[in-house]
């Protein structure tokens, strides 16, 4: 997990404390990133180019979001001890808990639709001795925890729900969550905003936001504004939960005072939604949120690669591509990319993107791996074929 720090970090002993107090396993587990896809499982092709360097081309994908999720954890060496659920209904819980899942080395699985289990998932979820669900109780009922416990014999104290009232807490409280889990506690918080009404945009930040040092996303309420749990976050104001929100013990009740860590912040937002959202800020009339950089591409698309050249430039040896069109294979992608250290593109269903397809030209080898998620249903043969040849060198 490559971390790049734009700011000193400053150590701040409240914070530590609060830290100790929510510590997983995970990343200390590995010297180097362990996040990549399993040979030849989920292979396509591989092609040998002129430099004696090898691209590969691998596709995850089965035969809906769940069994993707699945596939694409258990086709990927090696987590750490942490997994993370969420739910497949609710795109946004998943999108917000990228840069989570890259400070655990964790997989994020999805729960049904319902809420409930997969068999083949509650099993998988069970080999991990830590399980984080991120999706509130009405979209993962408690029974789905029950389940866990019950029926594959995860301990009752090993699952931890992190989750608010609607999306917009729930990404706050993963924020919290993942900056008090991270190693890297105090100096500037790198925040990412992006819309979380729509899924393109908070897709290609969770990885942006993954790569740096306190790098957290959070989500707006499409072109409207921000939350009041964001609008602390980003100013660092004392943050007060809703009662209804699920925090694990060490998050010291409904208040965190955020200003006691709280060392300054580096505001990006991703997206046109999201840069009207923070100009409309917190409130009627609203009070804006200010920003120090604005990535707003003509489309998600460019958006997308714009985000990739800003935060990994050709820095980056895994690239992942996923549907600009629909979320369901996807909904995964962002966490797994930001494991990779790499980032998430975007791609017409069945051609690749011209601004995602220049990126590519101008920043990966043909030494690197692509990996696409989703069917051919979602990304079609033809965007793996025009890859083939881009990097047939």
């Amino acid at each position: 997990m490559g971390k790049r720090t734009r700011r000193g970090i400053i150590a701040a002993s409240a914070a530590v404390a609060t830290a100790a107090a929510l510590s997983f396993g995970g990343s200390a587990a590995f010297a180097v990133d362990p996040n990549t896809p399993k040979i030849p499982e989920a292979l396509d092709q591989t092609l040998a180019g002129t430099t004696g360097n090898q691209a590969s081309f691998f596709r995850f994908a089965s035969s809906n979001r769940v069994l993707t999720a699945l596939f694409a954890a258990q086709n990927t060496n090696s987590w750490g001890d942490t997994a993370i659920l969420a739910s497949s209904a609710n795109y946004a819980d998943a999108l917000a808990s990228s840069a989570l899942a890259d400070e655990l080395d964790a997989p994020i699985l999805l729960a049904n639709a319902d809420g409930s289990l997969d068999p083949q998932v509650g099993a998988y979820l069970a080999t991990f001795d830590n399980i984080i669900i991120v999706s509130g109780t009405g979209v993962i009922p408690e029974s789905t925890k029950d389940a866990l416990v019950d029926s594959f014999g995860v301990g009752f104290n090993n699952v931890f729900r992190v989750s608010g009232v609607n999306r917009f807490e729930t990404a706050a409280a993963i924020a919290v969550f993942t900056y008090f889990t991270g190693g890297a506690i105090g100096g500037t918080t790198n925040f990412v905003l992006a819309d979380g009404m729509n899924f393109p945009d908070a897709l290609a930040a969770g990885p942006a936001a993954a790569s740096e040092t306190n790098g957290l996303v959070l989500l707006t309420d499409g072109p409207d504004g921000v939350s009041p749990f964001s609008y602390a976050l980003l100013v660092g104001q004392p943050v007060s939960w809703t009662p209804s929100a699920t925090l694990p013990v060490g998050f010291g009740g409904q208040t965190i005072n955020w200003s006691m860590t709280f060392l300054g912040s580096n505001v990006t937002v991703v997206g046109g939604a999201a840069e009207e959202a923070a100009g409309n800020g917190l409130g009627t009339p609203g009070t804006a949120v200010e920003y120090d950089n604005a990535i707003v591409g003509a489309d998600r698309y460019e958006t997308a690669a714009m985000v990739a050249d800003e935060y990994f430039g050709s820095g980056s040896t895994t690239y992942t591509l996923a549907s600009g069109e629909d979320f369901p294979d996807a909904v995964v992608g962002g966490g797994w990319a930001a494991n990779a250290n790499g980032p998430l593109l975007l791609t017409n269903n069945a051609w690749l993107n011209h601004y995602t397809e220049d990126y590519l030209v101008a920043s990966a080898d043909n030494g690197d791996k692509f990996v696409v998620f989703g069917g051919t249903g979602s990304v079609s043969k033809d965007v793996s074929l025009t890859l083939y040849e881009d990097f047939s060198f």
